[in-house]
């Protein structure tokens, strides 16, 4: 069963990228119990850079299968709120809505990992290789504010017809080669962020 493994949530500090030191709050640390989660996020959870956060990106989740693959020795390895177990990007159809504690929420869009995760474990390649493997982590939205924590089951209520995974989004966005009609398809999802739609959006008209 899909389960919250650790939550977590963070204020801004600085860390040293090569772009210099800046200001993040990628670091985030363990919430002792449970947290509200509104629609703007997690209680005591801060976004310093422009385009963070928001009803889209209120959530972050990150797969505790892909840990070992990047031999990640901190936690929260990608900076996520949700470190869960079962729940993987190439098996979450975007616009999947869940259960978690008493908080209804929805898959929105992948997380996009930048240099701040990069520089966080010292992998200089980590951004590329996370678009060419999709484990990038994932998004979601809250739908009614509810509270949760370490412990609480993910459960699936309702999953769309369309079949589109977070992974095929990542794909669309990033490959070079997305295959036949993926961006296409991955554009005409309901339930897709409209930042992950406006990013998307350019490689349909390159490819016309």
């Amino acid at each position: 069963m899909p389960t919250v493994l650790a939550l977590y949530a963070g204020r801004a500090g600085t860390l040293t990228t090569e772009r210099g030191e800046i200001t993040t709050a990628i670091a985030k640390l363990p919430v002792a119990g449970r947290a509200h989660a509104g629609v703007l996020g997690l209680d005591g959870d801060e976004q310093i850079a422009p385009g963070h956060g928001g009803p889209d990106r209120a959530i972050c989740v990150y797969p505790s299968e892909h840990y070992a693959h990047w031999d990640a020795q901190v936690a929260p390895a990608f900076g996520e709120n949700v470190t869960a177990r079962g729940v993987l990007e190439a098996s979450t159809v975007i616009g999947e809505t869940w259960r978690i504690g008493s908080a209804l929420v929805q898959v929105s869009q992948p997380r996009s990992p930048c240099f701040k995760v990069a520089a966080r474990l010292a992998i200089p390649g980590l951004v590329m290789h996370a678009r060419r493997t999709a484990f990038t982590g994932l998004h979601l939205r809250v739908l009614e504010p509810g509270e949760l924590g370490a412990g609480d089951t993910i459960e699936l209520l309702e999953r769309p017809g369309h079949g589109v995974t977070v992974a095929d989004a990542v794909r669309a966005r990033f490959s070079r080669a997305p295959g036949e009609g993926l961006v296409e398809r991955v554009l005409a999802v309901p339930g897709l962020a409209a930042e992950w739609y406006g990013k998307t959006a350019p490689r349909l008209r390159r490819a016309a």
